[in-house]
């Protein structure tokens, strides 16, 4: 039997699959239980059908290396089944365990992402740290994003802020509100404010006069947040996401609703395609009354 481990090169990017036999020689001691170690891998006990005789067939992987065969040191070993994954090292290392040509295999490779505080953060994830300063912000968001000059970076997106307002009854009580970087919102009291970064890094909210409903505008047309609207010149049914982001939710096609991804035939032989980005129409033969507007465009080949 023939497992293999596959070591990733941080420089060059090369993946490189290295086979490592099971060697019960040298592990006759954990085959006297159920479930073995050895190898960076877990195997457990099984009985060949044909002839009855015992075989033991790699089930796990395991996160780390094995120091010893004592039960208490194995306890300290995290088992990553096959189709599983696990980050360590404080987010810096992803360690997976795949199925591969009959057997499994164990890839650990770097994460790429955003360091803070002793943690590595995956690109396009959130998280919270503490903020100074101000006792209104409970704590700063941040996100790792990708500059542009193509580096990752911590940057912050946002704070919860907590602040004094009345119920029913006029009685005063805590509320609390998440405020998106630099974008004024409505409190209680009719008041505007906005969070905003500070030159230490930390962020503090303040009041502002203006308010402008926040909203997506497609074709020369206002749309509220989180509303459905159709737009019949582009054939779809379009939701206003937060920070003026347009999700396209359906396609419209003779009054009738379809969904992304949909096919339909038409009467003139050609196929309307629904997509998520533009509707396509798609014909194999030539059409009449229509005539080539502009420059046609070149497609570069590779």
């Amino acid at each position: 039997m023939v497992v293999y481990t596959k070591l990733n090169n941080v420089l060059t990017g090369e993946n490189i699959s290295i086979p490592i036999n099971s060697l019960w020689y040298e592990y006759n001691s954990y085959f006297n239980r159920t479930n073995k170690t050895a190898h960076y891998f877990l195997y457990k006990y099984n009985v060949r059908y044909e002839d009855k005789m015992p075989i033991y067939e790699p089930d796990a992987c395991v996160a780390f290396p094995l120091l010893n065969s004592n039960d208490e040191e194995e306890k300290q070993y995290k088992f990553i089944h096959v189709g599983e994954r696990e980050t360590f090292s404080n987010g810096s290392v992803r360690v997976r365990c795949d199925s591969f040509n009959g057997s499994i295999r164990r890839i650990s490779e770097p994460v790429k992402g955003c360091y803070s505080n002793g943690t590595v953060h995956e690109f396009g994830t959130n998280w919270n740290e503490p903020n100074y300063g101000d006792d209104t912000i409970s704590y700063r968001d941040y996100q790792c994003q990708k500059s542009k000059s193509g580096y990752m970076e911590n940057k912050v997106v946002g704070c919860s802020y907590t602040y004094e307002c009345l119920d029913s009854f006029d009685n005063f009580h805590s509320c609390g509100i998440y405020l998106h970087l630099n974008e004024p919102a409505q409190i209680a009291n009719n008041k505007t404010v906005k969070c905003i970064e500070k030159e230490d890094g930390n962020v503090t909210v303040i009041e502002v006069n203006e308010y402008k409903e926040h909203g997506c505008t497609l074709d020369g047309q206002f749309h509220s947040l989180y509303k459905q609207f159709i737009n019949e010149k582009r054939a779809a049914v379009f939701s206003c996401r937060w920070r003026k982001e347009l999700d396209k939710q359906y396609c419209t096609f003779n009054g009738k609703l379809y969904v992304i991804g949909a096919i339909l035939k038409l009467s003139n032989g050609c196929l309307f395609i629904c997509h998520k980005q533009t509707n396509i129409f798609h014909c194999d033969h030539q059409l009449s009354g229509f005539e080539v507007i502009g420059k046609p465009r070149r497609v570069k080949r590779s």
